[in-house]
């Protein structure tokens, strides 16, 4: 899963990601693919100087990123 500080969390569909391997996540709405996540949401939920934090299922941290 992906979540910030204000409490915003998007859940992964189950997938199995190679090493190396990437996906993108938007917030809008659209229609998933091998490579693109949509979360259908109107608007964007992430905003400069936030951070996302992304966890695995046995919800260790997996990584950070600050949003730019």
């Amino acid at each position: 899963s992906l979540f910030d500080q204000s409490g915003y969390t998007f859940t992964f569909p189950e997938l199995l990601l190679n090493q190396n391997g990437a996906v993108q996540v938007f917030t809008k709405p659209g229609v998933d693919t091998v490579i693109e996540l949509y979360w259908g949401l109107q608007e964007s939920v992430w905003s400069s100087g936030e951070i996302v934090t992304l966890m695995d299922r046995q919800n260790n941290i997996r990584a950070t990123y600050h949003i730019p």
